[in-house]
C-alpha cells in the first residue's frame, strides 16, 4: 500500500494522536490570547461630554459649586437632579467648563495621560478676581481617574479633593427608559 502521508506521519494513529493535540494547543494559545486581549484592553470611559457632579469633597469637607453669571444660560432640569452642576469636557481640543464657587464658571486646558487628568487656566487673566480662588484650588490640579465598573460614573481624586461625577446622557437616558416602562 503506498505510503498516504510524510515521513512525518506512520500511520493513521499518529496523525489522529498529533492532530489531537495540535488542536489542544491552538484552543490553549486562543485561550490565552483572549484572556491577554482582555486584560489589556483599557476600561476607560469616554470623557467628551457633561458630566454631573454627584459628590464633592476638598480639605476633608463636603462642598458644592455655585455658578452665578451675568450670562443667560438656558438649562434643563432631569428630575432628581434639578439644579446640579456640571463638568463639561470637550475632547476634541482638550477644554473643560468647570463649576464656579458663587463665581462665574471657568474654562481650563485638560491633558490625560494614562489614568491622570491635569488641568490649568486657558487665560489667567481672566481669573484674577478672588471669586475665582476657591474653584482654581478645587479644580485646578493633577487628578487620578478613577472609573468604576460602570462607564457612566467616574470619581477624580487628587491628595485634597474627590469629585464623582455621572455622565448626564446616561442619566436622560434613564429617565427616558423610566417614563417608558
Amino acid at each position: 500500500m503506498e505510503k498516504l502521508f510524510s515521513a512525518d506521519f506512520d500511520n493513521w494513529w499518529t496523525f489522529i494522536f498529533w492532530n489531537r493535540n495540535c488542536m489542544a494547543n491552538i484552543k490553549n494559545c486562543l485561550l490565552i490570547l483572549i484572556v491577554l486581549l482582555s486584560l489589556s484592553c483599557e476600561n476607560q470611559p469616554e470623557l467628551n461630554g457633561k458630566w454631573v457632579i454627584l459628590k464633592l469633597n476638598h480639605r476633608g469637607k463636603e462642598i458644592y459649586p455655585q455658578t452665578v453669571s451675568e450670562k443667560i444660560r438656558i438649562t434643563y432640569n432631569i428630575v432628581g437632579y434639578e439644579g446640579t452642576e456640571k463638568i463639561d469636557f470637550k475632547t476634541m481640543d482638550s477644554t473643560a467648563i468647570f463649576p464656579g464657587f458663587r463665581s462665574d464658571e471657568i474654562k481650563v486646558k485638560f491633558s490625560r495621560i494614562g489614568d491622570t487628568l491635569s488641568f490649568e487656566l486657558i487665560n489667567n487673566d481672566l481669573y484674577k478676581n478672588k471669586a475665582f480662588d476657591l474653584a482654581k484650588e478645587v479644580f485646578l490640579q493633577n487628578f487620578e481617574l478613577i472609573t468604576l465598573t460602570r462607564k457612566d460614573i467616574i470619581e477624580l481624586k487628587s491628595d485634597l479633593t474627590f469629585i464623582k461625577l455621572m455622565n448626564e446622557e446616561e442619566i436622560i437616558g434613564q429617565r427616558i427608559n423610566d417614563l417608558l416602562r
